[in-house]
């Protein structure tokens, strides 16, 4: 599906020097009279609807809900009317850009932060300050209803203005075999100790290997952090993981990997696939990705879902999340797209929407709505993520960080592949990190 219902941390981030000629480039768009929305500069004539464009890659259902979205607001508001224009996802980064340059761009877009830092620092977002704190259509209690987290993350420009409006979070879930775990008398881990003593057991039990990771760089940024071990300081712009916490993690995972108790997911790209055949009794991959867990299964046997293990003195879980982000037009323009995503962000519709996508509301006010409640009840995957809502962290989105979190990546490849040793790894992704973060 478009989206990546999968949804792991993105690293499409774009180029500072595209991001600058993309500005210069709208700057001089705007002085010729035209608007990111393509209607030339206007927001209509008088007495005639703000027409407000929405790009999104999404497909079947998710495109099907966000569309109702679209018709339930334009007949409550004869004032606007929002289009939604679907785009694929081959090259869609690029086509936004080049759509924006040439003045024909979307007015709005959902995004992962480290593709908003772009538009951001390119000068080319709407500032969504005032119209949050708007007493006719601003987000009542915006700041009390997220996460400390989700508060960094759309703040992290540093000059007190909200960019972005948070629409949908997911994150990493452990998935396991209830029935195996249960035969075995196995309860199901909380600290990364435990999961290690109960795959030892299910290995001896089985012969096969117990568990693994869809995503191994997060899994080993988690850890870290659970002691209290970041693996960029983006003030600094230096990655900070060539040090012995890092070193510990990638160990015990090479010394599993080595007694068959862990084992990579290869070829199979995600483990669903060699969960639901019982290849693997237990592993970490994305709550979005419950249906396709289910799909696998296939009734075969009962699988479970819960928070991601935890150790150290801190609990951290990843989370992954998407936002509005509105490209800068006239006033008119600008506070009729926010109409809509205060709409689309209001309780009962965020809610529903969340239920749709398979994830979490990013607001309390939602998550509390009776739509969602009944939802964690049915969806397991969502009910985890739930549970770790408030310790899940978003990894920064400044220039150089998805590019750092790859190096970091191909070192823990690189030792669990026997091809260097952890210090060796460690040091030579770090100097590249350490470039790519501009130092």
């Amino acid at each position: 599906m478009k989206r990546q219902i999968k949804r792991q941390f993105c690293g499409r981030a774009l180029s500072i020097a595209a991001a600058a000629a993309l500005a210069a480039a709208a700057l001089a768009a705007c002085s010729g009279g035209s608007g990111p929305s393509g209607q030339d500069g206007q927001s209509g004539e008088p007495g005639e609807p703000i027409h407000i464009t929405i790009w999104n890659t999404l497909e079947g259902t998710h495109a099907e809900a966000v569309e109702q979205t679209v018709k339930d607001f334009n007949a409550a508001n004869p004032d606007v009317v929002v289009e939604v224009q679907a785009q694929p996802l081959t090259d869609y980064d690029a086509k936004v850009l080049q759509a924006v340059r040439n003045g024909t761009g979307p007015d709005i877009i959902d995004v992962y932060h480290v593709q908003a830092t772009q538009y951001i620092e390119a000068g080319l977002t709407a500032d969504l300050t005032g119209y949050i704190a708007d007493p006719e259509i601003g987000i009542p209690d915006f700041d009390a209803n997220l996460t400390e987290a989700w508060l960094e993350s759309i703040a992290q420009w540093g000059d007190s203005k909200r960019y972005l409006v948070p629409s949908d979070q997911t994150g990493p879930v452990l998935f396991y075999n209830k029935t195996l775990f249960e035969s075995l008398g196995l309860d199901v881990p909380t600290t990364w100790d435990e999961l290690a003593a109960a795959g030892r057991q299910i290995t001896e039990a089985t012969g096969k290997p117990a568990f693994g990771f869809d995503d191994l760089v997060s899994t080993v940024i988690a850890m870290a952090a659970q002691d209290g071990q970041g693996f960029v300081d983006v003030a600094a712009k230096q990655a900070t993981f060539d040090n012995e916490v890092f070193k510990e993690k990638l160990d015990w995972l090479a010394g599993l990997l080595e007694e068959g108790v862990f084992r990579l997911v290869g070829e199979d790209f995600y483990f669903s696939g060699p969960f639901g055949a019982q290849s693997v009794a237990a592993y970490i991959g994305s709550s979005a990705g419950h249906p396709f867990v289910a799909e696998s299964v296939a009734g075969a046997f009962e699988f479970g879902v819960a928070p991601i293990p935890q150790g150290g003195s801190a609990k951290y879980a990843p989370g992954w999340g998407f936002s509005y982000l509105v490209f800068a037009s006239d006033e008119a323009t600008e506070r009729a797209a926010f109409r809509y995503i205060s709409y689309y962000t209001s309780p009962e519709v965020m809610g529903e929407m969340a239920t749709v996508f398979g994830s979490i509301a990013p607001y309390r006010d939602a998550r509390q709505t009776p739509v969602f409640q009944e939802f964690l009840t049915t969806n397991e995957a969502a009910a985890a993520l739930e549970a770790q809502v408030e310790y899940s962290v978003f990894e920064p989105a400044a220039t150089g960080v998805s590019e750092a979190q790859t190096e970091l990546l191909m070192a823990v490849e690189a030792v669990l592949t026997g091809l260097k040793d952890a210090d060796t790894a460690l040091a030579e992704a770090a100097a590249a990190a350490d470039l790519a973060l501009g130092q």
